[in-house]
């Protein structure tokens, strides 16, 4: 959920979302586009006001990659 904020913040903004399936081994399978966020996010305006302190967390992710 750390994630959701900026998700739902973009979908509401461009009032649409992306399901991209891939393989483990990266192979793409398909793209699916949605154009109903709440289906994903019930009441995605609660997500507005959630902060998580991501530290460096993402450059630890960067290096596992």
């Amino acid at each position: 959920m750390r994630h959701a904020p900026g998700l739902v913040k973009t979908a509401l903004e461009e009032d649409e979302m992306y399901t991209h399936v891939q393989k483990l081994d990266k192979t793409h399978l398909g793209s699916f586009r949605h154009d109903d966020v709440e289906k994903f996010f019930p009441e995605p305006h609660k997500y507005a006001g959630y902060q998580v302190e991501f530290g460096d967390v993402l450059d630890e992710e960067a290096e596992s990659e």
